[in-house]
C-alpha cells in the first residue's frame, strides 16, 4: 500500500504487502498517530484501489500513577509517596491520600470513584496538575474499591478504568 498524511501526497510512503493466500494481501502499519490516506496498487501499477482515509482517534491511557499518604499529624509520621501499582493502599483513618495520574495525552480532568459498598460510591474529582497529569485528594475514612478514569483536553474519555 501507499499512505500519506491528508493533503500531503508528495510525502507518500510505499510499503510491500504480503500474500496471505485465500485471505488476500496484508500489511500492518504500526504506531499511527494521525489520520492517513491509504490505497493499494499492483506491482506494475496497472490496477489501483480507491483511496481511503483512516481516521485516528487517540484515547487517553493511564501511563503512570503515584500515591502519597500523609498520616494524621498526631502520628508524627512523614508523608510517604510511591508509584501506585493499582493494588491495595493502606492508610490510617484521617490520613490524606493523594493520587496523581499521568497519561499519554494532555488531560483536562479525571474522576476517582471510591466504592464503599455496592450502593455507596464517593466521587472525587481529579483536577489538571500538569499537561498530562491530573490529581485528587481525599481523607481516608473507610475501606473501599478504587476506580479511576481520565478525560483528555479534546473531551475524550479513557476506555480503560
Amino acid at each position: 500500500p501507499i499512505f500519506h498524511l491528508p493533503g500531503q501526497p508528495e510525502k507518500a510512503v510505499t510499503v510491500p504487502m504480503f500474500d496471505k493466500a485465500r485471505d488476500g494481501f496484508f500489511q500492518q502499519i504500526e504506531n499511527i498517530q494521525t489520520d492517513l490516506v491509504v490505497f493499494a496498487h499492483t506491482k506494475d501499477k496497472h490496477s489501483r484501489s480507491k483511496q481511503r482515509t483512516i481516521t485516528v482517534l487517540l484515547t487517553p491511557k493511564l501511563d503512570k500513577a503515584v500515591v502519597q499518604v500523609a498520616p494524621p499529624a498526631y502520628t508524627g509520621l512523614a508523608p510517604d509517596e510511591r508509584a501506585y501499582q493499582f493494588k491495595n493502599v493502606r492508610a490510617l483513618t484521617g490520613s490524606r491520600v493523594q493520587f496523581r495520574l499521568q497519561s499519554n495525552r494532555p488531560l483536562r480532568e479525571g474522576v476517582l470513584e471510591l466504592s464503599k459498598s455496592p450502593t455507596e460510591t464517593e466521587r472525587i474529582p481529579l483536577a489538571k496538575s500538569g499537561e498530562n497529569e491530573v490529581a485528587g485528594t481525599f481523607e481516608a475514612r473507610d475501606s473501599g474499591r478504587l476506580k479511576f478514569s481520565v478525560v483528555d483536553i479534546a473531551g475524550i474519555a479513557s476506555e480503560e478504568t
